[in-house]
């Protein structure tokens, strides 16, 4: 027992000399027609593999090109959407920039920049259309009211830093100029009408001071008519003294056609 124990090796190697295993035979791979076959194999497979291979390569290329021209396509709709804001087609900008924001619905980065552009835009649109609505107002001469949206339309330009600041500043102006202007003749019209012409006409003349040649000329004819009525009350003033001298001289159909040419 402890023989056969430290000579378990040693009686392994017997027993494999004594059954040992069948060869397998390679001679027939000898045979050309087999090699051929064989060669003929192998090069479909690597043929196989190498048109798998290529296909894979055309997918991945494809793909990365795919998703070069969408990043692509996607930026120039933002760049494109920056442009239309930047220049006041605040309709078309809009449409793009909720377009670019469906692109880039996984960045959420990207939708939130996008999201803080279409607030912007859609305050400047109120800003516009207030603005719009002060110029039709001031065609209308509802110089109030116009007032009011201009000042609505600029406070939204300030803070969202887009519109034609200057331009509405220019119109704020010039019609703020006009409301005062209105104002002093509604001031004049008073003294007219409780018959302190003299005043009435420094006011009156003050304002054709103010305006000028060029400015606003519907004003400037309708003040100058007014001054010259109060000239023409005060030639009648003037007839209507004469007349009455004439009256106290009993020249009464003189007198009589002075009066009537002061009525």
């Amino acid at each position: 027992f402890a023989e056969n124990v430290f000579n378990a090796k040693k009686y392994k190697r017997e027993q494999q000399l004594s059954n040992p295993k069948k060869k397998i035979s390679l001679e027939f791979l000898k045979n050309k027609y087999v090699k051929m076959f064989l060669m003929g194999i192998l090069i479909f497979v690597m043929a196989v593999a190498g048109l798998v291979i290529k296909q894979n390569l055309d997918k991945k290329k494809q793909q990365i090109l795919e998703k070069t021209n969408s990043e692509k396509t996607k930026q120039q709709l933002l760049e494109s959407a920056n442009i239309d804001m930047k220049i006041g087609n605040y309709e078309s900008s809009l449409k793009k920039f909720e377009e670019a924001k469906l692109k880039y619905k996984n960045d959420s980065e990207k939708v939130n920049e996008i999201d803080n552009k279409i607030i912007l835009v859609k305050q400047a649109m109120i800003g516009r259309d207030a603005e719009k609505l002060g110029d039709e107002n001031v065609t209308n001469k509802n110089y109030d009211l116009a007032k009011v949206n201009y000042e609505k339309a600029l406070k939204i330009y300030n803070s969202t830093k887009m519109g034609d600041i200057q331009k509405l500043n220019d119109k704020i102006k010039k019609n703020n100029e006009i409301v005062d202007i209105l104002k002093e003749e509604k001031l004049g019209d008073e003294e007219s009408k409780n018959q302190n012409f003299l005043k009435a006409k420094e006011i009156y003349q003050a304002i054709i001071d103010k305006l000028g040649p060029d400015k606003n000329p519907e004003i400037s004819t309708r003040i100058k008519e007014k001054i010259a009525n109060i000239d023409k009350i005060d030639e009648a003033d003037s007839i209507v003294g004469n007349a009455n001298s004439l009256y106290r001289r009993g020249q009464y159909d003189l007198a009589k056609t002075k009066f009537e040419s002061a009525l």
